[in-house]
């Protein structure tokens, strides 16, 4: 069981023996994680007949990676001999990392009384986040609104939220910002 933040790398080594009476090479793929995120080192591994060597399996766990404990397996693939298959089963446990970015759409409003924003809120973790939105106005002129107020946001995702900001009635005077 290999313990790994997300966003890190973590290196598998295998011990490999040519039992066979030919050269043979050795090249090694993960199947569960995606190719992108694994790096072989060497990418073939040579043995001579009756010889041992090591293969290093790095492997980077995505940022958005889901947290928890994950199945992967190392697959040996031989191609000198054509040997079947030899496979490693690993348990990769993905730490939790919560994360969220709040970004107001469009940035500045001018409005006489009332504006409408559009919140984006993002999951920029590798778990579930529950998420309640509320506005602190100091000098207590305004009135905000989220819609929704409360809601649950999933790794990776962008979910719009709509805010309603209300300020005191003007009679006279140019438009606020």
């Amino acid at each position: 069981v290999l313990q790994v933040d997300p966003g890190d790398t973590t290196d598998v080594v295998v011990d490999v023996v040519n039992n066979c009476d030919v050269i043979d090479g050795i090249s090694a793929n993960v199947i569960g994680l995606a190719s992108e995120y694994v790096r072989s080192t060497p990418e073939l591994l040579p043995l001579f007949p009756s010889t041992a060597g090591q293969l290093t399996v790095s492997l980077t766990i995505p940022p958005a990676h889901p947290a928890g404990r994950h199945a992967l397996t190392v697959e040996l693939v031989s191609h000198g001999a054509h040997l079947p298959a030899q496979y490693l089963d690993v348990d990769v446990e993905v730490a939790p990392r919560p994360s969220v970015a709040v970004a107001p759409q469009p940035r500045l409003v001018q409005a006489r009384r009332s504006a409408r924003f559009v919140i984006e809120v993002t999951n920029n973790g590798n778990v579930p986040l529950n998420v309640s939105l509320e506005a602190a106005d100091s000098d207590r002129s305004m009135s905000a609104r989220f819609t929704p107020a409360q809601a649950r946001v999933e790794p990776g995702t962008v979910l719009p939220v709509l805010l309603h900001v209300r300020g005191p009635r003007m009679i006279t005077g140019a438009p606020l910002e």
